[in-house]
């Protein structure tokens, strides 16, 4: 196998888990009352990768999102709401969404580890008290 086709390899393996990441948070919106999951990228490309994998995602399960505008799209990102008060949320990182509270965050792992570590390990916090220490923050290759 020559390089190319091992970054190939490599994308295509990344894609897949990201899209699995992904359909295992919104499973844990609709299993959970009020959880929160965010995703944050490191640029505009990755976040409407992310917002389309979010679109397609969301069509199976939308007898289980609020009545009144579930999806908000804009051009910050997407905003999926769920009839149990539970959200995702998908932006690209910056430093005005350091007061978000969070249960689950995936990031790009291009990030910058002082962003992952000073910004989006503040926002999380466990869902519930008995929750250990194990942080539910994943850094994925977009």
């Amino acid at each position: 196998m020559n390089n190319f086709e091992k970054e190939k390899f490599i994308r295509v393996a990344n894609r897949e888990y990201l899209y699995t990441t992904i359909h295992k948070q919104i499973a844990n919106c609709i299993v959970n009352e009020h959880y929160k999951t965010g995703i944050y990228t490191s640029n505009i490309s990755n976040l409407e990768t992310i917002s389309d994998m979010l679109k397609t995602i969301i069509v199976e399960y939308e007898d289980c999102l609020r009545d009144v505008r579930p999806v908000i799209l804009s051009k910050n990102g997407i905003e999926i709401y769920f009839a149990n008060g539970s959200y995702i949320i998908s932006r690209k990182i910056n430093e005005g969404q350091r007061a978000r509270r969070l249960h689950d965050i995936i990031y790009d792992a291009k990030i910058d580890k002082d962003v992952v570590n000073c910004i989006i390990g503040k926002m999380f916090i466990p869902y519930h008290p008995s929750d250990r220490l194990g942080l539910k923050m994943i850094g994925v290759e977009f």
